[in-house]
C-alpha cells in the first residue's frame, strides 16, 4: 500500500492519499447477550460469514492470495454524512478493521451503520454528554467476539470497546478507546488499568488504538503515567509524527499501542485524508498474513 505524502496544510482535502476502497450501507444490527465468560462478558459471538448482513453485497477471498493485518483507526469527528468520503479512500488492500472514536452517534444510529463489507464489531455511545462514542467494525470474513466492556466506561473519562479475534493461530484483543481532554485522567488511568488486568494473560495479544488527547511529540506527566501503565502490561505505542494539525498546533493525541515483543514485524503510517480534524493511522501487521478478500460491491437501500 503506498501513501501518497501530503503538504499538512492540504491534508483537509476530501480526495484521499490512501489507495484503499471500502463502502458504507446502512443496516440493522442487534446485540444479543451470550452467557457471561469469567470477569469479561463476551457478547455476540461472530463466525466470520461469508455474506454480509448488509444487503446485495458481494464478496470472496481471492484465491490464495494472502496480505498482512491491516487496522485502520481514526478520530472521525462523526462518522454521519461522512459515508460517501470514506468510501472513496479505499481501492485496495483495504483494513481488515475499522477503529473509530468521536462517531457522535446514538444508540439507534451507531446499529444501524456498517461499513460493507463489515460488521459492527463493538461500540460504546455516549449516555448523559454529546457526541463522542467508539466503535469497531470488523470485516465479514472474520470471526470474532464482542467484549462487553460498558461497566468500565464514563462519558469523557473513558470510552472503551473492544473485539476479540484469532489470527494466525494466535488471540487477539482490539480495543477502540477515547479520553476527553476535559475528562478525569486519574479515572481513565484507574479503569483501564483494571480492565487490562482482567482481560490480560499470556496467550492475549493486546492491541489498543485510540485518541487519548495526550500528545507524544512532547514530554508531560500524562504521558509518563500512560507510558508506564501500558509498558506494565507489554504495550507501547508506535505512532511518532503529528496525528491533529491545525494552523496553530501539531499533536500526536491518536496512539496505537501493542506489543513490540510480540508483534515485531509491523509498520504505521499516517493517513491524512480530510474526513476529520485528526488523521487516520494504518497499523500494518506483516507477522499475521490473512487471506485477500476481493473488493466488494453493493447499493444502499
Amino acid at each position: 500500500m503506498v501513501l501518497k505524502q501530503l503538504n499538512y496544510e492540504n491534508t483537509r482535502n476530501l480526495k484521499s492519499s490512501c489507495n484503499n476502497t471500502s463502502k458504507l450501507k446502512l443496516v440493522k444490527n442487534n446485540f444479543n447477550n451470550t452467557p457471561n465468560a469469567p470477569h469479561i462478558r463476551a457478547l455476540n459471538k461472530h463466525p466470520g460469514n461469508k455474506k454480509s448482513e448488509c444487503p446485495n453485497n458481494t464478496s470472496l477471498f481471492n484465491g490464495n492470495i494472502t496480505t498482512p493485518l491491516l487496522i485502520y483507526h481514526q478520530n472521525i469527528r462523526g462518522l454521519r454524512n461522512k459515508i460517501d468520503e470514506l468510501f472513496m479512500l479505499w481501492s485496495s488492500n483495504f483494513p481488515h478493521l475499522f477503529c473509530f472514536t468521536e462517531h457522535h452517534l446514538c444508540n439507534d444510529e451507531i446499529n444501524c451503520v456498517c461499513i460493507n463489507p463489515y460488521n459492527l464489531g463493538a461500540k460504546y455511545y455516549r449516555v448523559n454528554c454529546k457526541y463522542g462514542g467508539v466503535s469497531i467494525f470488523v470485516h465479514e470474513t472474520l470471526s470474532f467476539t464482542t467484549i462487553d466492556l460498558s461497566e468500565f466506561c464514563n462519558d469523557q473519562d473513558i470510552e472503551i470497546c473492544a473485539v476479540n479475534s484469532h489470527f494466525s493461530s494466535s488471540n487477539y484483543c482490539i480495543l477502540s478507546v477515547y479520553r476527553s481532554l476535559s475528562g478525569n485522567f486519574t479515572h481513565f488511568l484507574s479503569s483501564l488499568d483494571t480492565l487490562l488486568n482482567r482481560l490480560y494473560n499470556n496467550t492475549l495479544n493486546i492491541i489498543i488504538c485510540g485518541d487519548f488527547n495526550i500528545n507524544y511529540l512532547e514530554n508531560s506527566n500524562n504521558k509518563l503515567q500512560l507510558d508506564s501503565l501500558l509498558a506494565s502490561y507489554n504495550l507501547h505505542g508506535a505512532v511518532d509524527f503529528p496525528t491533529r494539525v491545525t494552523n496553530s498546533s501539531c499533536t500526536a493525541i491518536d496512539n496505537i499501542f501493542t506489543n513490540k515483543h510480540i508483534n515485531m514485524d509491523f509498520s504505521i503510517q499516517s493517513c491524512p485524508n480530510g474526513l476529520s480534524d485528526h488523521d487516520a493511522q494504518i497499523l500494518t501487521l506483516n507477522d499475521i498474513q490473512i487471506q485477500k478478500p476481493l473488493h466488494t460491491t453493493s447499493q444502499e437501500e
